[in-house]
């Protein structure tokens, strides 16, 4: 046999590793958006039922039913109202989620000083440094909700991002167009 040993560091530091742990957390943060934003509370209840009924063929310990509900059920004061965002949010809904700190602040680290997708190469300019690291700026700006100590306690560290990654760009497509 063979043994294979990883760590959350020696994946970070491959170059696909910390383009796929990047793009995992990523994705996971653009689906609970998503999920926030276009499902209402009637969607949301239909969903935990069927995963209910898809699920209960399998042994109750095997099902991730509570993990399920706690992600659908919408007790943050969420409003659709414009300017009525609740206090804490959406860092509080991430964080129910659960992912490590130190392993969200270690690909953090990575989106704020590597080119992850080697991009620099073809942006050679510097007023175009931006549109290098706009992938990563989009995926910076979901991941910083797993973690709200940089957001909100982290001003050296939030103006390095800004300037590196938001310094000409005003809009930020969130997935596909969003």
């Amino acid at each position: 046999g063979t043994y294979l040993q990883q760590t959350v560091e020696s994946v970070i530091a491959n170059e696909a590793g910390k383009q796929l742990m990047t793009e995992a957390v990523y994705l996971f943060g653009v689906m609970l958006i998503i999920l926030d934003l276009k499902y209402d509370g009637a969607a949301r209840e239909r969903m935990i039922v069927s995963y209910f009924r898809y699920s209960g063929k399998r042994n109750a310990l095997d099902s991730n039913i509570d993990e399920v509900g706690k992600l659908l059920a919408r007790n943050d004061g969420f409003s659709l109202q414009p300017y009525k965002r609740p206090i804490g949010y959406p860092e509080n809904y991430f964080r129910r989620i659960g992912f490590r700190e130190d392993v969200i602040g270690m690909i953090i680290g990575r989106l704020r000083s590597d080119d992850i997708y080697n991009q620099k190469k073809a942006y050679t300019e510097l007023e175009h440094q931006t549109a290098a690291y706009a992938t990563q700026a989009d995926m910076l700006y979901v991941l910083l909700y797993f973690y709200p100590d940089v957001l909100h306690n982290k001003q050296a560290i939030m103006r390095e991002i800004v300037d590196k990654h938001f310094a000409d760009n005003w809009v930020i497509n969130l997935y596909m167009g969003m």
